[in-house]
């Protein structure tokens, strides 16, 4: 912000630009700039001089209109009237690039003239009344005289022309001129004005809101959760707040790092804005500013440490790529979270997170609904998208498995590990992550449309029901009972009031309108009265002084009270004339209770429901006690809204002479004054029942049932789904299948089971002394109902309280009531816990079914909810945090995440526990020195435990060869960048603009791929490391084309500075091409190292460089070569430049795998003289077993083989197949497709719209015409041509299973977790037979073995299925599908590429670490492939001729993402014989298949990619006449839930349909069986509609490996699950014999 000029010609909602008169106004003499893209450019037909026009404004006049134009240009003529168009239309600069234009064509060319200087004849001056602004030339100042001179000038002072009263003050797109003395023209370049609005410096005055039309006010919105610190009370006329107050008594709020922009300053970064007012409705995005402004702050902020640790942080909680808009601010205010936190509590950053509008967007529970209220509202039974609350549990909190403190796994008595949660509990937390909405948008930010600065906001949608929690409770245990609160909380000691200001508007939330009407829901204080006292805490003779909060530090004085002893409860107050609101504190309701009373809705008496008639849960109203008028209720109150319990109300009907409550029809109207206003619940004396309904998996619904026939609220209706999960005494409840337990329930339209219930209540403990018997976690487990603290109640309510100590020595407080009817029960007794002091009840809640005559049957411990309030549902997002970031896997898990972003990959277990111990004492000690805030969560301990630990800081254990871990690329090249002394050219004013890095190196700031951020922690990659049982994530990004990309860029840096040449990162260069230049010019580069050596012999020059690249970790080899180098191309080249040495030892230095990783390199090797040249290096052989891509083959015995190619296509994120193939009709038992349209609801295709496909009446499945999505109209038609094949109900699979058992035969794997349902079902190895290795790796293993000659080449990372046994063949070839291109394009040295080589010939991998064996292996690999498969590519640019079909006519491959890969395994399937193979694997991906919102359109894209993708490349394998020799078949990570969520997205199902296609597939069939039902009843039905498979992977992978050449003797060596799998499909089921023998020859 602090950097950002915006150019801005007209005020929109963020704010308005300079007044031309305005201090800090902007003046150029160039005539055109980016912002003039896109307007109307008109030029004279007469001249010259010819005179140009913007939008009909007169810009310039010049001599010549097409100064530089080339042939391949579009001219700029006399009497052009067209469109400025392009990247830009002109370098912000004088001379700057050629204006671009659309010409005839509606091409944007450039027009061949260069920015012009503004030039104005005083005649044109005078024909066009134009009047010119006098400037004080004195008082002018150059924005940047180093990049552009005094073209542009800054005025300093407020100018008194009086021609300034003419220009609005809003803007406006009319040029505004000047002249200076020597007669240059300058007009004004209107820039943005952003304002302070900061927590120390709030933006009172309002800013520029209300002066200027469109200009937002620049008020945060309040939020309950951050406004402690950000809000204050204006007293200004001009002020205003984000709920619409204005004026004195506004409350408006603040964000932090809401800074002015500098008036002063050069313009470093632009601001994303609608361009709706100039008619075009074009964005102007600057996606490129927000990575090279983290680059920008890692090079030179002042707070180096702390912005490590939020990267760190930022790479465990992540934010996606790719979302809807590319804006600055937002993106660095989200990762400012982490800035914010790094030293503070995790607990603090978990709330950021949890209500970032960012993180909402990402895991799309932003407008995630409740069941209820969709159902209420669309009238569709819908479910809450579980995005967020799956990846919070696995990803950002505790993960999948239960850990031991020093993070080793938690066994079962059968040596298991256990997990920590199940789908059930996602389901669970999924509805409490509804409710999240947009806050309101506001001007001063970068915020287009939605807000994403400020955060969520509470909305009434949120799912109000009882939660489970991953113990088997409820997320509302350990909460005390709202209607247990002492009396009158409000106005006791530590009640808390939140200042609204003026009005009762506040939009932290949505007011629910049963608690705020007309705005006279408030209580007014009498200032006589000691609360009116307390909170207006006013000086002497003076008003009040005003708080944004205040805690009551006494309890009041009720005898000055009057009004207030009247009331059981308040909400609003008015106190002077300012109004406040009470924030009780958190505490939950039973769902179940006896006695219960019918409430009715307002004056309708509509929406009634149960309530307990101890809670102050409804308003009240009497009738006269007269039978013949008791229709007629008269509504009584102390202020609008007033809640009271029922026994208040019956006193105070009593009160008014003969009245009681009554079940009223109507409310009378007549005297009842602000009482009239009933939007509320209003008590009856009727009975209301609380009854169960209970599913057949045990979850229940809460069905209210009133003794009259009434309308009842929909969400307590005996329809109601809103179902969660309780704890079932023995595990027995009733349902369908022992007839709801015999009869006691009824049975409901859908299945379910219907019963009556009791409450019963009972102590827990009889006997509290036998508390010495336990120990502490046992007492914590078995304690349910909270208490609030006793005392927080009157004197004497308890006796004096007993400490007793637990078993393993903790103080637990018991304090016993003085009177009691359950003495026992009411007891309460305080638990020490890591949140601090918690108090229980010593009494336990049973909900009872019961029969006819009372009798209990089943039980289940009575859930507690936290109400309907939209406070209630900010304490229970609270508990939901709590309840995570207390759990004992936090702590050990966090830690982990974070030694391996901050020390090495594989810690080990004592430097976790330590670690661990920090986080959760929330100190450490060095030294003695602490660290730490003494709370548990405290990241500035955990932090320095890991920094400080022994075992990072010893150099003994460097020496471990699975020590350390290897370097983030990006940190790699920002490393050079700090300590080779990176300096930006002046001229730049310190703007880094990078590039394209998420292409070349696979990892950007703000550029996550996913939530799984760029590296999965337990990353195994093929080789040593996962032979050593290891990890190393930054492995992930281990591959051929980001090793040649990071190189590349390091490389490029060192010898042009920052440029985009030669695979550089930056743009440029400015003054000339790549082609012109030369190595150490770094004229042009937006800048350069300026690193100097101190001495100036190689030797010096090496140990020097070695101590700040790599810490010293160079071995003594390495050095000695890198010496040697520079010696040599200093005596054998002439090359006596230091510079240039310097450029190479980098070069060199920067290829080793010290400098990619913190292990220890040790090649132990002796070194002769030499030992350095060319030809000795050219000796020595890496180790590694040579691909056949650079052998020349011959089969055994000289045989030649047939060619054939599978294309394992991985759809990323778990595509929906039951969208894909959809029954259709001719079914045999029943309309399938009515079933399919019935269960997925708002994601049914329309039948009209599906493509059929004829499967044929006898072939096993449910109908035999099933419908192909109309996305995908190439396989419909590849279906019906018998070229392509459906895989149904397929999935990953170790045996047979259905609903009841599918759980216990999958312990081996976590079913819907993405990362590891992805990675199994690419091994097939679910035993674990094949260690690390992929099924088509261990395919190629095999054929390597029978003699083919084979290659596995990968399009995208992460290709596990391809991962061989290590050394049994060639490995993986990655290939950068967009941007092919050279290892070393013009190196430094002849010496260089053998050099490199040499470097990392790891010869000893017992004395040297892992991590560089890794590198070394991979960068060695990448060297010798990269030149081979880029001459490749580019020689089979169209298919050869040989065996080119003439009758099929060839298509181009879209350059889709999709496209790109497809048109690479193109070409090297074409190159086939020149690169001498018979067996090819292709790994491809297609990403975004992860839809948990917007299915149905969000499919249709992808699926028609798919479509265009395939089109095109299997046209061409049929034109090159190889189409029967090639297989595709397609994967996913799982299916999805056949059920719709809220957001019309589907959740992580299991089973899926795939499909395969190739030229001798025998298509046109079904292989596996369509599932008979997908209603919930269904046997392979789980909940939410996620199905599991009835067709194992290995059953359609059995047929295509046998096809591909797999001998049936090896087949349970590349399939080892396969035996297990109910229905083998083999080669003869599956393929032609007579396709795919195309010959490699």
């Amino acid at each position: 912000r602090r950097n950002t000029q915006a150019r801005l010609y007209e005020s929109y909602s963020v704010g308005k630009p300079r007044h031309p008169c305005e201090k800090h106004s902007r003046w150029r003499r160039f005539a055109f700039t980016v912002e003039d893209r896109y307007k109307r450019l008109t030029v004279s037909s007469e001249g010259p001089p010819y005179l140009l026009s913007v939008d009909g404004f007169v810009r310039t006049e010049v001599m010549e209109l097409n100064t530089y134009a080339r042939a391949s240009e579009g001219v700029l003529i006399p009497g052009y009237d067209g469109m400025m168009c392009g990247k830009g239309s002109s370098d912000d600069s004088m001379g700057g690039e050629s204006i671009r234009i659309v010409d005839e064509k509606q091409r944007c060319r450039a027009s061949g003239m260069p920015n012009p200087p503004l030039q104005l004849r005083e005649s044109t001056l005078l024909a066009y009344n134009i009047t010119l602004i006098t400037l004080e030339e004195e008082k002018l100042q150059a924005v940047n005289e180093e990049r552009a001179g005094r073209d542009e000038l800054i005025n300093l002072v407020d100018l008194e022309d009086p021609i300034c009263a003419d220009v609005p003050s809003e803007g406006s797109v009319k040029p505004v001129f000047s002249r200076l003395r020597d007669g240059s023209l300058f007009m004004h370049d209107p820039f943005l004005k952003l304002e302070d609005n900061t927590p120390g410096k709030p933006l009172r005055e309002g800013g520029q809101w209300g002066s200027v039309p469109g200009v937002l006010c620049p008020s945060a919105p309040r939020n309950l959760m951050f406004e402690d610190d950000c809000c204050v009370l204006s007293d200004s006329e001009n002020s205003c707040s984000a709920s619409g107050d204005s004026g004195p008594g506004s409350v408006i709020c603040q964000s932090p790092g809401e800074v002015a922009n500098n008036p002063l300053g050069d313009t470093l970064f632009d601001m994303t804005r609608d361009r709706e007012a100039d008619g075009t409705g074009v964005r102007t995005d600057f996606e490129w500013q927000r990575f090279s402004l983290w680059v920008m702050v890692a090079l030179n902020a002042n707070d180096q440490f702390r912005q490590r640790v939020a990267w760190a942080l930022y790479l465990i909680i992540p934010l996606e790529a790719n979302l809807v808009d590319a804006d600055t601010e937002s993106h660095t205010a989200f990762f400012d979270i982490f800035v914010q936190h790094a030293f503070g509590n995790f607990r603090d950053l978990l709330r950021s997170i949890a209500y970032s509008p960012w993180m909402a967007e990402m895991l799309s529970f932003e407008a995630n609904k409740s069941t209820d209220y969709m159902y209420r509202t669309e009238g569709v039974w819908t479910w809450p998208d579980e995005n967020f609350a799956r990846e919070l549990v696995q990803i950002f909190t505790i993960g999948m498995y239960a850990l031991n403190m020093d993070g080793s796994p938690v066994r079962d008595e059968d040596g298991k590990s256990v997990e920590t949660y199940d789908a059930n509990h996602v389901q669970e937390f999924s509805r409490a992550w509804t409710g999240f909405a947009f806050n309101y948008p506001r001007g001063n930010v970068e915020a287009i449309g939605r807000n994403f600065i400020d955060p969520l906001q509470l909305k009434h949608y949120r799912d109000i029901f009882p939660k489970g929690d991953l113990y088997g409770g409820f997320l509302g245990d350990g909460y005390p009972l709202c209607n247990e609160a002492p009396s009158r909380a409000f106005l006791r000691k530590g009640a808390t009031y939140r200042l609204l200001g003026k009005s009762l508007t506040d939009n932290s939330y949505a007011y629910d309108k049963r608690w705020l009407y007309n705005g006279d829901d408030h209580l007014d204080i009498n200032p006589s009265e000691d609360l009116h006292a307390v909170i207006c805490d006013a000086n002497a003779g003076e008003g009040c002084n005003h708080q944004m909060k205040v805690v009551l530090d006494h309890d009041v004085d009720l005898a000055l009270q009057s009004n207030l002893t009247k009331v059981d409860t308040i909400r609003f107050i008015k106190v002077g004339d300012m109004y406040y609101e009470y924030q009780p504190p958190p505490c939950v309701e039973l769902a179940f209770y006896n006695d219960g009373k019918k409430i009715s809705f307002g004056s309708q008496a509509s929406y009634s429901r149960c309530a307990n008639p101890q809670s102050a849960e409804a308003g009240g109203a009497c009738c006269k006690d007269n039978l013949l008028k008791m229709y007629k209720a008269f509504p009584t109150c102390e202020y609008t809204g007033e809640r009271i319990t029922y026994d208040h109300l019956v006193d105070r009907c009593d009160s008014m002479g003969r009245y009681v409550p009554c079940d009223f029809q109507k409310i009378s109207r007549n005297g009842c004054g602000a009482c009239c206003n009933v939007q509320h619940h209003l008590w009856t004396p009727e009975e209301c029942s609380i009854l169960a309904k209970i599913n057949d998996d045990g979850r229940i619904s809460i069905v209210h049932r009133p003794n009259e026939a009434t309308d009842v609220d929909v969400k307590y209706s005996s329809d109601a789904r809103n179902f969660f999960r309780v704890s079932w005494e023995s595990d027995a409840y009733p349902s369908s299948e022992n007839e709801c337990g015999n009869g006691i329930c009824a049975m409901a339209s859908d299945g379910a089971c219907v019963c009556n219930t009791s409450e019963a209540t009972q102590p827990v403990l009889s006997n509290l002394d036998g508390i010495v018997q336990m120990d502490l976690s046992s007492l914590q487990s078995i304690f349910h109902v909270g208490s609030y603290d006793p005392a927080s109640y009157d004197a004497g309510t308890f006796m004096q309280p007993k400490s007793i100590f637990t078993r393993d020595g903790h103080e637990v407080v018991v304090w016993r009531p003085t009177i009691s009817a359950r003495l026992v029960e009411d007891t309460t007794i305080a638990l020490p816990s890591r949140g601090g002091t918690k108090y229980y009840k010593n009494r336990e809640s049973t909900v009872q079914i019961v029969d006819a005559l009372g009798h209990a049957q089943y039980s289940f411990r009575n859930p507690p909810s936290f109400g309907e309030d939209i406070h209630d549902a900010a304490h229970e997002t609270e508990a939901l945090l709590d309840h995570l970031f207390y759990h004992s896997n936090t702590a050990p898990f966090i830690s982990y995440r974070l030694i391996q972003r901050l020390g090495t990959s594989n810690p080990s277990p004592g430097y976790i526990e330590r670690v661990a111990y920090a986080f959760s004492t929330g100190f450490t000690t060095f030294d003695g020195i602490q660290f730490g805030s003494g709370r548990y969560g405290c990241l500035r301990a955990t932090v320095a435990a890991i920094i400080l630990d022994r075992e990072l800081r010893s150099v003994v254990l460097d020496a471990d060869p699975s020590a350390g871990s290897l370097r983030e690329p990006l940190l790699a090249y920002v490393h050079l960048m700090r300590s080779m002394e990176f300096e930006t050219e002046r001229s730049n004013a310190g703007k880094l603009v990078l590039l394209d890095l998420e292409e070349e190196i696979g990892e950007m700031p703000h550029g996550h791929p996913s939530v799984f951020s760029f590296f999965l922690p337990d990353y195994k990659p093929p080789g040593p490391i996962a032979s050593a049982g290891l990890v190393a994530p930054e492995a992930t990004l281990l591959t051929q084309p980001y090793v040649v990309g990071l190189m590349k860029g390091l490389v490029s840096l060192v010898k042009y500075g920052m440029v985009q040449c030669e695979g550089g990162f930056g743009v440029g260069p400015k003054s000339s091409t790549c082609l012109e230049l030369v190595e150490g010019n770094y004229e042009g580069s937006d800048g350069r190292l300026h690193y100097i050596p101190t001495k100036d012999d190689p030797q010096s020059i090496v140990d020097e460089l070695d101590l700040l690249l790599t810490g010293g970790r160079l071995s003594e080899r390495d050095r000695q070569s890198v010496s040697d180098a520079l010696a040599w191309e200093r005596d054998m080249t002439k090359q006596n430049d230091l510079a240039h040495l310097v450029r190479l030892a980098q070069q060199l230095i920067v290829a080793t795998p010290a400098y990619h990783t913190s292990s220890l390199i040790d090649q132990g090797l002796k070194l002769s003289p030499e030992s350095t040249g060319a030809s000795s290096v050219a000796k020595r052989s890496s180790g590694l077993r040579r691909s056949p891509l650079l052998d020349v083959r011959n089969g055994p015995g000289g045989d030649e083989k047939e060619y054939k190619a599978v294309v394992y296509l991985l759809l990323i994120g778990g595509n929906d197949g039951y969208n894909m193939f959809v029954p259709l009709s001719d079914c045999q038992e029943k309309d399938l497709y009515e079933e399919y349209s019935h269960v997925r609801g708002k994601l049914a295709l329309n039948k009209d719209r599906l493509l059929p496909i004829d499967v044929g009446a006898g072939a096993g499945q449910p109908c035999s015409t099933f419908g192909i999505h109309p996305s995908f109209p190439l396989l419909a038609k590849l279906f019906n041509e018998s070229e392509a094949a459906i895989i149904a109900n397929s999935g990953l699979l170790f045996e047979p299973s259905d609903a009841g058992n599918y759980s216990a035969i999958h312990e081996a794997t976590r079913l819907f977790a993405h990362d590891a349902q992805r990675r199994d079902i690419m091994l097939a190895n679910p035993q674990g037979d094949a260690f690390n290795t992929g099924m088509l790796g261990r395919t190629v293993d095999v054929l390597t073995d029978y003699g083919y000659s084979t290659t596995s080449i990968a399009l995208d990372n992460n290709a596990d299925v391809l991962n061989p046994t290590p050394f049994k063949s060639s490995g993986v070839e990655y290939i950068n599908a967009r941007k092919p291109t050279r290892f070393h394009e013009n190196p430094s040295s002849p010496l260089l590429e053998s050099l490199i080589l040499r470097l990392n010939n790891v010869t000893t991998p017992l004395g040297s670490g892992m991590y560089g064996q890794s590198f070394s292996s991979m960068l060695t690999k990448a060297q010798k492939s990269t030149d081979f498969f880029y001459d490749v590519l580019s020689r089979y640019e169209s298919a050869p001729t040989g065996n080119r079909n003439s009758d099929i006519e060839e298509e181009p491959v879209p350059s889709t993402s999709l496209g790109a890969k497809l048109d690479v395994v193109k070409k090297l399937i074409w190159a086939r014989k020149e690169r001498k193979v018979d067996r090819d694997v292709f790994f491809v991906t297609l990403d975004g298949f992860d839809m948990h919102k917007e299915l149905l359109t969000r499919q249709e894209v992808k699926l028609g990619e798919i479509n265009s993708a395939l089109k095109g490349f299997i046209a061409a394998m049929k034109a090159s006449g190889i189409w029967d020799s090639v297989v595709i078949a397609s994967s996913s990570d799982f299916g999805r839930t056949l059920t719709s969520n809220s957001n019309a997205g589907s959740d992580h199902s299991w089973a899926s349909h795939h499909f395969i296609a190739g030229g001798s597939v025998k298509g046109g069939q079904v292989f596996g069986h369509y599932p008979q039902t997908l209603e919930p009843d269904g046997n392979i039905i789980l909940g939410r509609g996620r199905v599991v498979p009835t067709t194992a992977d290995e059953a359609y992978w059995n047929g295509i490996l046998e096809w591909f050449g797999v001998k049936d003797s090896e087949l349970d060596h590349v399939l080892p699950n396969r035996k297990r799998t109910a229905r083998l499909f083999t080669e003869e089921d599956m393929f032609d014999r007579n396709g795919g023998t195309e010959r490699a020859n």
